[in-house]
């Protein structure tokens, strides 16, 4: 066998397999998701460091930031809140919108792991589905399954604009966190 695998694609005008699995805006908007997480993750690491008062690009601050990086998601959530609840920026960000905001990322977080780690395909039917794995915490003990949950345009659509609107406001914390960290310093 050959394992450039040229001769798997029944359609010759697909570059490659997924290509012909899946519809590009699919793809296009797997990747906007992913990365838009991705994104998240790496300015909640950003904003844990302003809010321990660590200053930035200090090597106390890169081994923070790297072991944040490290974490597992649930885990780097936590550390949020536990920061959140002790850090001496608290005036700059409103308790209720910054537990608001953590309580969401705790909820939604399986959204994410679904799409990292979930394989998409399309259905005889037509329709676009993700078949993930799944541990089942309700029962004892944990028992994994295999979920197929049915993929629409708008629930992509959605998930991709509710992930920009947090990159959007996390952004917009760290900015005023960085922005009242050099006033201060100049003071």
């Amino acid at each position: 066998m050959n394992f450039h695998g040229g001769e798997l694609l029944e359609n010759k005008k697909a570059e490659r397999v997924l290509e012909e699995l899946l519809p590009r805006e699919l793809l296009y908007d797997l990747g906007l998701y992913i990365q838009t997480c991705a994104h998240i993750e790496l300015y909640i690491c950003a904003l844990i460091c302003e809010m321990e008062d660590l200053k930035i690009h200090s090597d106390t601050w890169i081994e923070r930031h790297v072991g944040l990086r490290k974490m597992p998601t649930e885990s780097l959530l936590k550390a949020l809140r536990r920061t959140g609840e002790s850090a001496t920026h608290k005036d700059m960000i409103p308790r209720d919108q910054f537990n608001e905001l953590v309580d969401w990322l705790l909820q939604y977080v399986s959204n994410r792991h679904i799409a990292v780690h979930g394989a998409f395909f399309k259905t005889p039917e037509n329709e676009f589905r993700v078949n993930y794995w799944h541990l089942d915490k309700s029962q004892t003990p944990h028992v994994r399954q295999i979920e197929q949950t049915v993929i629409t345009h708008d629930l992509a659509h959605d998930l991709i604009s509710d992930a920009d609107r947090i990159l959007r406001i996390l952004f917009g914390v760290l900015k005023t966190l960085r922005a009242v960290g050099q006033a201060s310093s100049t003071c």
